[in-house]
């Protein structure tokens, strides 16, 4: 958490909160100020501080937790990151995104999955309401040629690997793309961000300081894994996501987590440049993790892609604007996924759910503990 953000918090905070507990819920009516919805890919739930995990890799999501509403049994609805991101802007079973292809014909990624122009979209529904649209995202593969970028009025996108020249933005590129929208915007404007932090996947993070070295192997994690040929190989690290070197599955951990730190520090930049510009009580922040990662759990290592817990059970944390009825500082256990983040943040906004959108909207749990508005959440598009 940057020291600005350790400042201002006792002074911000408790204002935030009793505005927040008296204030009337605007379900049904225009809202004014904006909407910043953060997806992490490849972050699991346990490794997230407030989850009670015993590292403190997350200071900003646990602060943005104790001012909002953190939901703790939430749920990916694909365990890869072309469905569970097109789950999350659509609001649907991310199958609709998915093409199936005669067995002779040779697929590609583009060939595989597109978002068809008739599904719905969060972007696009707010676009229509006269919202201010845009998207930094990191993935290559999140691209406009999926149908991931309607409704994007400025698509800051990634190019893909086999581009000359490509690289992958740092987490403190993407803060300061964002930043620099965000400043843009006036006091009075609607507006809707999503920022797409991919750096978690695989295990080829950036050996960066202070980052690399920040958390210790923890002991009894000294195997070191073999590495397999294939793209997706159980009890082994798949060779595309190999440093190279024999690295143990605890050293892999810790990089991992020193990753997540790093990505938690880009936040805070976020949630600064929000507050510099005077934006931050009228938005409403979103911080969600797409997908897990499993060390091992579920048979894959550095990889994901089976329905199990570490694959699935992410983080999802909503701290609403001022206006929200919301109850600050609660802990929501009834299950959630994530096709239910865009008809909650539509229903935050005071827009209609579109009917074909097959997600629910969590606006009234966030208010009410006794309120259960999925008793399910379901996963599909497993690799195993």
């Amino acid at each position: 958490m940057s020291r600005m953000l350790v400042r201002m918090r006792p002074l911000l905070a408790p204002l935030f909160l009793s505005l927040a507990a008296c204030a009337p819920a605007l379900e049904s009516e225009s809202a004014t100020g904006g909407v910043l919805v953060i997806a992490i890919d490849s972050l699991r739930a346990d490794h997230v501080t407030c989850y009670g995990y015993d590292r403190a890799t997350t200071p900003t999501i646990d602060a943005l937790a104790s001012e909002g509403v953190r939901f703790s049994n939430a749920w990916s609805a694909a365990p890869a990151i072309l469905p569970s991101n097109a789950a999350l802007l659509s609001g649907c079973d991310p199958r609709i995104a998915q093409r199936v292809l005669p067995p002779e014909v040779q697929g590609t990624t583009l060939s595989y999955w597109s978002l068809p122009r008739e599904a719905p979209h969060l972007a696009q529904a707010l676009l229509g309401e006269g919202y201010s649209t845009a998207a930094v995202v990191e993935h290559p593969q999140l691209g406009p040629a999926l149908g991931l970028a309607r409704g994007f009025e400025e698509f800051s996108g990634t190019p893909r690997s086999d581009e000359p020249g490509a690289r992958r933005p740092a987490p403190e590129e993407l803060a300061e793309r964002f930043s620099r929208w965000a400043a843009a915007r006036g006091s009075d404007e609607r507006w809707f961000a999503f920022l797409h932090f991919g750096s978690l996947e695989g295990l080829g993070w950036d050996p960066v300081e202070p980052w690399e070295h920040r958390f210790a192997p923890r002991a009894g994690l000294d195997l070191v894994p073999p590495v397999g040929d294939g793209e997706h190989v159980f009890h082994a690290l798949p060779r595309a996501r190999w440093s190279l070197g024999a690295r143990a599955l605890g050293e892999y951990e810790a990089s991992y987590d020193g990753a997540i730190a790093r990505i938690d520090a880009a936040i805070a930049v976020c949630v600064d440049s929000l507050r510099l510009a005077v934006l931050l009580l009228v938005t409403t922040i979103v911080v969600c993790g797409t997908r897990g990662i499993s060390f091992g759990e579920s048979g894959l290592i550095g990889d994901s892609g089976t329905l199990s817990e570490s694959d699935l059970r992410v983080p999802l944390v909503i701290r609403p604007a001022v206006g929200r009825r919301f109850e600050p500082g609660a802990v929501r256990t009834g299950p959630a996924s994530l096709v239910d983040t865009a008809p909650t943040v539509l229903s935050l906004c005071g827009v209609a759910v579109p009917p074909d959108m097959q997600g629910t909207s969590l606006v009234h749990a966030l208010a009410d503990g006794s309120a259960r508005p999925r008793t399910l959440a379901i996963a599909t598009c497993a690799l195993f």
